[in-house]
């Protein structure tokens, strides 16, 4: 097993060599997965160690898990996406999403803070194009038990971590300790294992 490196190209080539992403039947989505994993492994693994700054540390952190969790996300997406791929009714009930639109607002009284509204649902279907609810991927695939309790946490965990970047869950923000990053390391390769072996079985 090669060692990883802190070069970008070399990186992407050890990684291709390992066959990470091969299960994927999506060449531009395969390309931009062994990019971002290049990339991710340069910063945890070289820059991270050389950092003194506490602040460039937790947001070069933060860049790290957004990259995984995107490539978590979109993997995921792929997968259930494959898995119903031949059943359009539940394919179609997974990628049609409501959204609401307000058309009058009503105010019950002065006293009242509340206000009511009516709306206009409307229907729209989502692809990788457009932004996926992390969390509504995650809650579908399992109600529709296509993925252990053990994978849903640590997918769960990795979404909860990706969402840290946005400036109100940052202000509670705990650094990640080099050891926990390892880990998170870890639990991404056990997920894509897992997906590619579900996808191989199916």
């Amino acid at each position: 097993m090669k060692k990883i490196e802190n070069n970008f190209d070399e990186n992407e080539k050890i990684f291709k060599s390992k066959k990470i992403f091969d299960f994927i039947n999506d060449e531009k989505l395969i390309e931009n997965l062994y990019d971002f994993l290049a990339y991710v492994s340069i910063i945890a693994f070289f820059e991270l160690n050389k950092l003194e700054n506490k602040k460039i540390i937790e947001l070069k952190t933060h860049t790290v898990i957004i990259y995984l969790g995107s490539i978590i996300e979109s993997v995921l997406y792929y997968f259930i996406n494959e898995i119903f791929i031949n059943n359009e009714k539940k394919r179609k009930k997974y990628l049609k999403i409501k959204e609401f639109k307000s058309i009058q607002k009503i105010k019950i009284s002065e006293e009242s803070n509340k206000e009511y509204h009516f709306c206009e649902v409307f229907e729209k279907e989502i692809s990788l194009n457009d932004t996926i609810n992390f969390s509504s991927l995650i809650n579908w695939a399992k109600d529709n038990k296509i993925l252990s309790e053990e994978i849903v946490e640590k997918i769960n965990n990795i979404r909860k971590l990706r969402n840290s970047i946005h400036i109100n869950v940052y202000k509670t923000w705990e650094l990640i300790k080099f050891d926990e990053l390892k880990q998170i390391f870890i639990d991404t390769k056990d997920i894509l294992d897992y997906i590619e072996e579900k996808l191989e079985n199916k």
